[in-house]
C-alpha cells in the first residue's frame, strides 16, 4: 500500500482552527479511554481553547502542522519557558494517521528546532498512565525524571526529558 504524501511545515502564524480542530479529536480518544473530562480535568488538552493556544503563541511558542495530502492530520508546539528550557507540547495526530511515522516525524522536527538553538535537551509531559505512549517515548530515548500527582487531575503526570545529540 503506497503510503499518502506527508509533509510538515511552519504553522505559527496560520489560523489556530484545524490545530484546534487535530488536537481535540487526537487528544479526545484518551479522554474517551481514561474518562477524562471537561469536570474533572478542565484544562486537559483535549479541551483546549483557542485562547490557550494563542496563549503559547504569543508566549513565543512555535507550532508545526504535518499535512497529508493538503490535509492537516499533525500537530506539535514548542515553548521556551524561563528557566526550565524548551518543552514539547500538545504533540496529537489523528487517529486514522496513527502507526506510520507520522508522530516521530512531529518530534525529530521539535528535536531538530531545540537543537538549531544550541539546546541539549528537549522536557515533555505526559499522562502516566497512558503506558502505550509512554513506552513509545522511551523507545525514543527520553528518559523518565519524575511523576507526580496534581490534586484535582484523575491521572499522573510524567515528566521526560531528551538528551539532544548533535
Amino acid at each position: 500500500m503506497k503510503t499518502p504524501a506527508k509533509d510538515i511545515r511552519i504553522i505559527t502564524d496560520k489560523p489556530l482552527g484545524p490545530s484546534l480542530e487535530v488536537i481535540h479529536k487526537s487528544f479526545g480518544t484518551v479522554a474517551k479511554e481514561m474518562g477524562i473530562t471537561r469536570q474533572n480535568a478542565p484544562r486537559y488538552t483535549a479541551f483546549i481553547t483557542a485562547e490557550r493556544l494563542e496563549e503559547t503563541r504569543k508566549n513565543g511558542g512555535v507550532f508545526w502542522g504535518l499535512f497529508i495530502k493538503g490535509k492537516q492530520a499533525g500537530f506539535v508546539a514548542v515553548e521556551k519557558r524561563p528557566d526550565a528550557g524548551y518543552w514539547m507540547e500538545r504533540l496529537a495526530v489523528l487517529p486514522e494517521f496513527r502507526h506510520g511515522g507520522s508522530g516521530k516525524a512531529l518530534v525529530d522536527t521539535a528535536v531538530s528546532y531545540v537543537r538549531s538553538k544550541g539546546q541539549k535537551k528537549l522536557y515533555i509531559a505526559m499522562v502516566n498512565e497512558q503506558k502505550i505512549l509512554k513506552n513509545w517515548y522511551l523507545a525514543m530515548g527520553f528518559k523518565e525524571t519524575s511523576v507526580e500527582h496534581f490534586p484535582g487531575l484523575p491521572f499522573s503526570v510524567a515528566f521526560m526529558e531528551l538528551e539532544i545529540k548533535e
